[in-house]
């Protein structure tokens, strides 16, 4: 059986690298491969895991490999030690684990040979992920000091600067500082119109657009940056520490992440080495005009109120649709808007739109249905292509072992140079046109297995969604059905009329989920 190679890069490896060590993935992968020539291995695959990530969930390459694992396609796993597998909590090591454990996948490393049949190398590999996983911590803890020691001198520590700045290395010393750029002018008018005309975000920020001042990231100015420049004393020549700390919860079996703004009293404020762009005075003057305007109202959780919402985006500016309610009783007139500036879409009202998803929804099944409804013939024609399959891949096998042949050939002087080429582009060219039939047969039988999947799982899901939701008890749950079956709804509406106008040109585009995506 085949064996492959998971090649994954460590934060130390990323120190060393910096420090000139070289590229730790090519080394990684050289020694492997030394390996498995040394253990005359079949290596047929190396997976390189290029993404930096602390579970399974945010490592892809990772979760193909345990797929494979699981499913017996693998005699053994090379890697360069046990740590490189897992470095997650204590689940993803048992999902590890039990993977190889139940596959019976070896797991090959230069100093040792794990067999998960075997008792004490199974103890031997559970107590190294355990290892793992304490080193990790470790490891994170005393960044997080380091972090913290450097605030409190105050330097930067931010990977990506705030809008005005540029993040220069310290000379002479470890550590980051900042230095106002092209974009500084912009602060200080944000702040003057804010403190001085006392204009509010919402006109400051069409001010700046209608200037054609760009941002960051090329995109429009909308109100939630201008608030956030307007708040953050780094333009003060202030350091920030923990302001948004990142919190991590349960939700439906999966560890979602989240950044929520922390109290006061958690944040840690330093005088910081660069240099400020407004004055300590204006930054306090703009915070006493938030705190005067801040409204005391307090508003209950009503929990979601959109039934729409992160489904719909407008088709001309790709933003999501956000709902506006309407009369006091917060649906009557309710209606779902386009907020960003100069943009050409209307609003409609919120029921309209829902209904005509609906109705959108309902169409696009009974044309799908439609389209996969499968004869009773297509079992045969399906095995047919897979012989037709088989039969090609032979053809493909043997035209490898003919051009293994005609390198022993020439390597015993019976073909020359010319005939080699010769015959090695034929063979090559016959490889070629099998490769591309054998393609075309397995795209042909995806296209049908997807067909029969839809008519097993895709239809009969959308249609329970339909039926459900009429009767379902709040826009919480008619959001998760749709959320269910649609990957977005793409609105299009350019023509303001009265409501019930047949004029109305409101369009929807819908993205059903794919059956491997439910």
């Amino acid at each position: 059986m085949a064996y492959c190679a998971y090649l994954r890069k460590s934060r130390a490896d990323a120190e060393a690298e910096a420090k000139g060590a070289g590229e730790t993935l090519a080394r990684h992968e050289a020694e492997l491969l030394h390996l498995a020539a040394r253990l005359n291995i079949n290596l047929t695959a190396i997976y390189k895991e290029l993404v930096s990530g602390e579970t399974i969930a945010s490592r892809p390459r990772m979760q193909q490999l345990l797929a494979e694992v699981e499913s017996g396609k693998w005699q053994g796993v090379l890697v360069v030690e046990i740590t490189r597998l897992a470095r997650g909590d204590t689940i993803d090591q048992g999902i590890v684990a039990q993977a190889f454990k139940y596959s019976g996948t070896k797991i090959i490393t230069p100093a040792k040979i794990y067999d998960p049949a075997n008792e004490f190398d199974e103890e031997y590999f559970e107590f190294g992920l355990f290892m793992s996983r304490r080193e990790y911590k470790m490891i994170n803890q005393r960044q997080q000091r380091g972090r913290l020691a450097a605030i409190q001198e105050g330097k930067f520590v931010g990977n990506k600067a705030p809008y005005g700045y540029r993040r220069i290395k310290l000379e002479h010393q470890k550590g980051w500082s900042l230095e106002p750029d092209e974009n500084a002018d912009t602060v200080q008018l944000i702040f003057d119109l804010f403190t001085k005309e006392r204009l509010g975000c919402s006109k400051i920020r069409r001010r700046l657009n209608d200037l054609r001042i760009p941002t960051v990231t090329g995109k429009p100015w909308t109100d939630c940056v201008i608030r956030g420049i307007v708040t953050n004393p780094v333009y003060a020549g202030w350091v920030r520490w923990g302001y948004r700390p990142t919190q991590k919860k349960p939700q439906d079996g999966v560890i979602k992440k989240s950044r929520p703004r922390a109290a006061g009293e958690n944040i840690t404020l330093t005088h910081g080495l660069h240099q400020p762009i407004i004055t300590q005075e204006q930054f306090d003057t703009a915070q006493e005009i938030l705190q005067a305007n801040r409204s005391t109202r307090e508003r209950c959780d009503l929990g979601l109120q959109n039934p729409l919402a992160g489904i719909v985006t407008c088709a001309c500016c790709g933003n999501t649709m956000t709902r506006r309610p309407g009369a006091n009783d917060g649906q009557t007139g309710t209606m779902l808007m386009c907020y960003t500036q100069g943009c050409p879409t209307v609003g409609s009202v919120l029921t309209k739109v829902e209904a005509a998803l609906l109705d959108s929804l309902r169409q696009w099944l009974h044309n799908y249905r439609m389209s996969a409804t499968i004869p009773e013939e297509q079992n045969d024609t399906t095995d047919i292509l897979h012989k037709s399959a088989a039969a090609l891949q032979k053809e493909l096998d043997a035209t490898q072992q003919q051009l293994s042949r005609i390198h022993q050939l020439l390597e015993q002087d019976i073909y020359s140079v010319e005939v080699f080429l010769n015959r090695s582009a034929e063979v090559t060219a016959r490889q070629e046109e099998l490769q591309s039939k054998l393609e075309g047969i397995q795209k042909e039988i995806a296209t049908k297995e997807s067909a029969a999947k839809a008519s097993t799982i895709l239809i009969p899901r959308i249609q329970s969604v339909l039926d459900a939701y009429p009767t379902a008890a709040s826009p919480e749950d008619k959001n998760r059905l749709l959320k269910s079956v649609l990957k977005k709804v793409d609105y299009y509406k350019t023509t303001r009329c009265k409501r019930n106008d047949p004029a109305d040109n409101l369009k929807l585009i819908i993205y059903p989920r794919q059956p491997e995506e439910l």
